[in-house]
């Protein structure tokens, strides 16, 4: 059972990860936009709140689902940029 929780601890920080640094770019256009103030900060306390979500739920199975986790979006951030960045012309 412990090696199934260490393993939704990695994916989910993967799925968390990956949608916090997609939703940031998001939030960066809308903050670039000159009316998206309002929604670009309801944005921001969205991409935080789910990433602070899925950690506070990693922790309570334990240290290892929880560093796994933060490894998972580590991984994510760096799977995110190396995406923009390709796309980038």
């Amino acid at each position: 059972m412990t090696l199934l929780a260490d393993a939704a601890g990695l994916i989910a920080g993967l799925v968390g990860g990956t949608a916090h640094f997609v939703l940031l770019r998001w939030n960066t256009d809308l903050y670039l936009r000159p009316h998206g103030l309002g929604r670009a900060i309801a944005l921001q306390g969205l991409r935080l709140a789910l990433l602070a979500v899925v950690l506070v739920l990693l922790a309570r199975q334990g240290a290892l689902p929880l560093l796994l986790g933060a490894l998972g979006v580590l991984a994510a951030r760096w799977i995110v940029l190396r995406r923009v960045r390709g796309a980038a012309p």
